[in-house]
């Protein structure tokens, strides 16, 4: 069974969802996708080159299992309580019986 990773936005007034087929993204690419999406709330940068001291973002990756078993990343990025949670799930099977 095919599976994909579900990716939800959290912190944020509005919600946001989106699903990637598992083989179409690698897990690094995934990760660097949901730095760049955590990083996108950030304050944006100066056009202007940073000095070497200033301050950068930093984000940070949890790797876990949810409640399911199924595999999940939190990508969050210093400075903004916005975060992206990507979980791995099967693809739902058309014509399911409802839960």
């Amino acid at each position: 069974m095919a599976r994909i990773w579900k990716i939800l936005r959290h912190g944020a007034p509005d919600q946001w969802e989106d699903s990637i087929p598992e083989e179409s993204l690698a897990e690094g690419q995934l990760v660097v996708l949901l730095g760049r999406l955590a990083a996108s709330h950030l304050p944006p940068v100066a056009t202007t080159p940073l000095p070497r001291d200033a301050p950068r973002y930093t984000t940070s990756l949890t790797v876990k299992n949810d409640r399911l078993g199924n595999k999940c990343f939190i990508v969050y990025a210093s400075g903004s309580r916005v975060h992206y949670i990507a979980t791995l799930e099967d693809t739902p099977r058309k014509n399911a019986p409802p839960c």
